[in-house]
């Protein structure tokens, strides 16, 4: 299920947004983003926030037009743009698409870039699109202290720090756990197999070519490490990416086909058009 929401900052290009809604199964306008509704044409599934932001008679047409009104205090502990992701992951959405992400507030910018974490470890696919770029963060290993496992089916057989499935396998290094096939999905302590779903550890994502579009790398809240690529002019094999260093800005395509890994860490994977 896929789910678009409409922030309230810019956007420039209403056709290639238009592009990302039609293609969704619920669209959710965070406050002001009802604006870009009403130039899209598009009446939201969702409208919700404070309201301090969002011009009334621009709020009265969705509401007449049947959109659900979900209304939160300006007091709020959440931006109307976190408000909106949690609705979207509510509803069940695996994969959800932020347009108008980015403005003139900064702070708002950045916050709303942090959301791909917050929809990350709720296992669903995040991307941030505007007219120029798309930005989605994947991720490898993460480190345990101490966990359990259950398994909705299948068996664990422990042999020398390696626990392996009837369906994919897990391998344990160093208190790091890494999948294979089948995913791993991480609820407080616990880890629970999902039989082939994907998100919280997909450590890998290929990109299909397209003109005049740059791809990087730019590591997200610490280093990643084993770092991998193919079908890119800069080849990287198992590098470590520097929290900070812009060693992963601007790589091109060679081939119809990019492939991107990451064994450790969490990397942002941005697709950028001059």
């Amino acid at each position: 299920m896929t789910g678009v929401i409409i922030c309230g900052g810019r956007i420039e290009d209403y056709n290639r947004a238009g592009k990302y809604c039609r293609g969704a199964d619920i669209v959710i306008s965070a406050d002001s983003g009802a604006r870009h509704c009403k130039a899209l044409g598009i009446v939201p599934d969702i409208v919700l926030g404070d309201f301090d932001s969002i011009d009334r008679g621009d709020f009265r047409e969705l509401e007449a037009a049947g959109a659900e009104i979900l209304r939160y205090p300006v007091e709020k502990d959440m931006t109307d743009s976190e408000l909106a992701v949690e609705t979207a992951i509510k509803s069940g959405c695996s994969r959800v698409i932020l347009l108008g992400s980015f403005g003139s507030r900064l702070d708002h910018s950045i916050s709303n870039l942090f959301l791909l974490k917050k929809l990350h470890d709720a296992n669903v696919e995040g991307i941030i699109a505007d007219e120029k770029n798309e930005i989605r963060l994947i991720s490898g290993s993460i480190k345990l202290n101490s966990i359990s496992i259950s398994l909705n089916s299948g068996s664990i057989g422990l042999n020398n720090d390696s626990i392996s499935l009837d369906n994919g396998n897990i391998s344990q290094n160093n208190g790091s756990i890494s999948p294979n096939k089948d995913s791993i999905s991480l609820n407080k302590d616990s880890i629970s197999l999902n039989n082939g779903s994907t998100g919280l550890y997909n450590g890998s994502i290929r990109l299909k070519r397209e003109d005049g579009v740059f791809v990087s790398l730019v590591p997200f809240g610490g280093d990643a490490s084993g770092v991998s690529t193919r079908g890119l002019y800069y080849p990287l094999d198992g590098a470590v990416l520097r929290m900070g260093s812009s060693r992963g800005i601007s790589n091109v395509f060679v081939d119809d086909e990019a492939y991107v890994e990451v064994k450790d860490g969490l990397l942002l994977v941005i697709l950028s058009r001059e």
